[in-house]
């Protein structure tokens, strides 16, 4: 009877390492969020574009990617104006953001007087970014897609066209 627990011990314990050995990459997708219009429009407020619950398996790594894509508008037709933000895949969500951050960018357009006869006022964005975060061992994680406006003049509309979160996770 000794031996028969000892062969089951050995057996669970074989069972076991060959799970964590066989463990391999984990990928978490969401869809983009435009769904025949655009995601949201955006004023002098820092916010969450998207964000994604995670929940890691063991310790590891993870590779968050974001793609998406906006644009600002000037409605003025008179003068020229300004649009200046920052984004950053952070987590938490309510971290701040910062251009100079992993995963950040700068963003700044001057911006035309709009035209009654043309488009001439608007500035096309990419937020296509990544980010590498540690995870010491299995937990949940969220990440976020955050835009920290600098400055917008007062005639310009920003908006975030589609956006989507990726998370790669890679074992230790």
């Amino acid at each position: 009877m000794l031996a028969r627990k000892a062969i089951v011990s050995v057996i669970a314990i074989l069972i076991s390492y060959s799970m964590t050995w066989a463990a391999g990459p984990v990928v978490k997708t969401q869809p983009p969020c435009n769904t025949g219009g655009v995601c949201m429009g955006f004023g002098p407020s820092p916010f969450v574009v998207r964000s994604l619950s995670f929940t890691a398996p063991s310790s590891g790594q993870t590779i968050v990617t974001v793609n998406g894509s906006g644009f600002c508008q000037n409605s003025n037709l008179q003068s020229v104006q300004v649009a200046e933000f920052d984004s950053e895949i952070v987590s938490p969500p309510g971290a701040n953001v910062s251009f100079a951050g992993p995963g950040g960018n700068k963003f700044k357009f001057t911006l035309p007087a709009n035209s009654d006869t043309a488009i001439t006022g608007n500035g096309v964005f990419n937020l296509s970014s990544e980010r590498v975060f540690s995870i010491a061992a299995a937990q949940t994680q969220r990440y976020a897609l955050k835009i920290g406006p600098v400055r917008l003049d007062s005639s310009v509309i920003c908006f975030v066209e589609d956006a989507a979160l990726t998370v790669l996770f890679i074992p230790n």
